[in-house]
Parts: structure tokens; C-alpha cells; sequence
């Protein structure tokens, strides 16, 4: 399996066309360290406000809960969301 561009070759860097083109075989593993580290403190951080003394607390108050909140008490919260989802379903 290659990538997303027709030519690409897991594991080999080749040129087509004069563009280099690095096939990449374990993207997730190459990832670099830094950007890994941001995303998992990120995660732990967003945790941290969604889960108090041991149990999932939702705060619709705060503004960044209610941005990643899509559905709460039976009820679509999110508003991008809820355009997207046809009523009375």
C-alpha cells in the first residue's frame, strides 16, 4: 500500500517527474517527538477539565467543553453538529 499520490512507494523515496516523493511505511512512528508530546499534553489537559474526582463532569459553561461537547443528556449540543443532523431523529 503507498500513499496518497499515485507513485508513492512504502518505504523508498523515489523522484517522479523531478519531484522527490517519500513513501513513508510507519507514519505515526515518524512523527516527530515534539508535535507527539504537544498532542498528548493537549489530551491529558482537555481530561483534566472533563473528569472530576474520578467521574466524567460535563460543564457546558466552559467555553472549551462546550466546544468539544457534541451530545449531552440526550441532546445535540454542538452547533456545527446539529445543522448536519435532521430533526426528530
Amino acid at each position: 500500500m503507498g500513499g496518497n499520490i499515485v507513485g508513492s512507494v512504502p518505504g523508498e523515496t523515489v523522484s517522479i517527474d523531478g519531484v522527490t516523493v517519500i513513501g513513508g511505511s510507519n507514519l505515526p512512528a515518524e512523527m516527530a517527538s515534539a508535535a507527539s508530546t504537544a498532542y498528548a499534553r493537549n489530551l491529558a489537559a482537555l481530561l483534566k477539565l472533563l473528569v472530576v474526582d474520578g467521574k466524567l463532569t460535563i460543564d457546558l459553561s466552559d467555553e472549551v467543553q462546550r466546544a468539544v461537547v457534541v451530545t449531552h443528556g440526550g441532546e445535540v449540543t454542538s452547533p456545527a453538529i446539529a445543522e448536519l443532523v435532521p430533526t426528530g431523529v
